[in-house]
């Protein structure tokens, strides 16, 4: 019988499979002014003298200003904003359809671009990344929120509503007063986003919605250390996004969980998968009277690996879905394959 290893959390793995990086980007030479006339050795001096008046701009090498990926090229007094970790637990759910077997995947409602604008999370620095974040939402999207008409007080109320109900308790006022600072965001955003509006609308540039693996992140105060309880948040939420619950499945426990990492609009994203095989009665659906689902996932759909590549994909979903769908598959069949072995020796003694 294999040795049971034991369980280490992904973000404290050092084997993490796969990380893309994002481009440097170097800000505006405008963000940090230079003394007219100083060479590089003066700066140094003066950037040593124990009085030196608070009016007098600090000297910044270029080095520097390229490593400040995070800060907001339009705004000079803007604190560089920390990169964002997210981390979720995922199933990846098998199913045997004859000879083929596929897996159960959800299609989310929006882009992470258009989800990141409402939060007023705004992760684009020059004009190559500006675009970028425009080209990858859908257009559909793209006339919403250009549209003059667009409500977006409403919108970000719907959206984080859970959020501002907790709060509002406590402090009405505080609640409004998170609504208008998020509407003031969206609206700097949308103005200094309106040429690449412009340009991908003129172009009938169209993105595509993400298909993931269901689950979810953790809520707070949940242990993030054991296999037990992130296992458990992998189950709850692909109850939550598929209406599958754990009866119409069992865990693959044989089989490792795979994770993995990447960098996408000013975040960094930890995944990990863990294994389990549907039964004959897992009917994943979209359930209409269920809100929270509704405002996060269009379709759940069984593919195998030609079906999802057929289709019109993100590049993260190309990438990290796609990209790991062959390995999975192989994962699986593995396991099939010693399983059955396994059981010839039982029933042979």
């Amino acid at each position: 019988m294999s040795e049971v290893k034991k369980y280490i959390p992904p973000h404290k793995r050092g084997n993490i499979s796969q990380s893309v990086s994002m481009p440097n980007i170097t800000l505006k030479q405008t963000q940090q002014p230079q003394q007219p006339h100083q060479t590089s050795t003066q700066s140094k001096q003066v950037s040593h003298q124990p009085h030196q008046t608070p009016t007098q701009p600090k000297q910044v090498s270029q080095h520097t200003r390229s490593q400040s990926v995070n800060q907001h090229p339009t705004r000079n007094n803007q604190k560089p904003r920390c990169r964002v970790v997210r981390r979720s637990e995922r199933l990846v759910c098998f199913k045997e359809h004859g000879r083929d077997v596929k897996i159960l995947l959800g299609q989310r409602r929006q882009t992470f671009q258009r989800s990141s604008i409402i939060a007023g999370a705004c992760w684009y620095e020059n004009h190559n990344d500006s675009q970028d974040f425009v080209n990858k939402m859908t257009r559909r999207e793209q006339l919403e929120l250009v549209n003059v008409k667009f409500d977006f007080p409403a919108e970000y109320r719907h959206c984080y509503r859970h959020k501002l109900e907790s709060i509002a308790k406590n402090d009405p006022q505080e609640a409004e007063d998170l609504v208008s600072s998020a509407h003031e965001e969206f609206k700097h955003s949308m103005e200094r986003l309106a040429p690449y509006f412009e340009h991908s609308i003129k172009n009938n540039i169209n993105g595509a919605l993400p298909w993931f693996f269901p689950g979810g992140g953790f809520k707070p105060n949940e242990d993030r250390q054991s296999y037990k309880s992130c296992l458990a948040v992998a189950k709850r939420e692909t109850e939550e996004e598929t209406k599958m619950n754990s009866s119409q499945y069992h865990i693959l426990d044989e089989l490792n969980p795979h994770s993995f990492k990447y960098d996408d609009d000013g975040a960094t994203y930890h995944t990990e998968c863990f294994f389990a095989l549907a039964h004959a009665n897992a009917n994943p659906f979209i359930d209409q009277n269920d809100q929270d689902q509704l405002d996060e996932v269009s379709e759940v759909r069984w593919m195998n690996e030609q079906e999802l590549s057929n289709l019109k994909l993100d590049t993260i979903t190309r990438r990290y879905v796609l990209g790991y769908f062959r390995e999975f598959i192989d994962r699986f069949n593995n396991w099939k394959r010693k399983s059955f072995r396994l059981r010839n020796i039982v029933d042979f003694y």
